[in-house]
C-alpha cells in the first residue's frame, strides 16, 4: 500500500539528536507494548517504557514523563495534530518500511477481494485521493 515511517517524537527543545535506535540508550523512551518496536528498543539496551497505545505515549511525552516516544510517523503526527501543544514536538525518522494489506486464504473470496482492493487503490492513487488522505497525517 505504501511505506510507513518509523522514528522518534521528542520535544523541540530536547538535547541531543538520535539517528538510530542505539542513540536512545540512556534516555527514557516510550513505546507501545504490543508493537514489535518494543523488542527493538530493549534489544538495543534502551530503557523502554511500555504504554498501552500511541495516545498515552504522546501524553507522557507532552507532560515530560518520558524523553522520547518511538513509534510510526503517520499515527504519531495525527495524534499530535489533535493536541493543543502538538507543534512543540519534533519527529525524526529512522527508517521506513513497506505497509501491506493482507487477505486470509481461508476467506472464500480472498482473491476477488484482493483484486478489488488493488483496483481501488490504483484508482485513488491516479486521481490524487491517496495523496490527499496521506497529507492529513503529515
Amino acid at each position: 500500500m505504501g511505506r510507513v515511517g518509523i522514528g522518534i517524537f521528542e520535544k523541540s527543545d530536547s538535547a541531543g539528536s538520535a539517528f538510530k535506535v542505539g542513540d536512545l540508550v540512556g534516555r527514557s523512551v516510550g513505546v507501545v507494548r504490543a508493537y514489535t518496536l518494543h523488542k527493538e528498543l530493549t534489544d538495543a539496551g534502551v530503557d523502554a517504557i511500555a504504554v498501552g497505545d500511541d495516545s498515552k505515549g504522546m501524553q507522557m511525552l507532552m507532560t515530560g514523563r518520558i524523553d522520547a516516544f518511538f513509534t510510526f510517523g503517520p499515527p504519531g503526527r495525527y495524534i499530535l495534530s489533535k493536541m493543543p501543544d502538538g507543534r512543540s514536538i519534533r519527529y525524526s525518522e529512522f527508517r521506513a518500511s513497506p505497509y501491506f494489506a493482507c487477505f486470509s486464504k481461508a476467506f472464500t473470496v480472498a482473491e476477488a477481494a484482493r483484486r478489488m482492493f488493488n483496483d481501488g487503490l490504483s484508482a485513488i492513487r491516479a486521481d490524487g485521493v491517496y495523496d490527499r488522505i496521506l497529507a492529513k497525517y503529515r
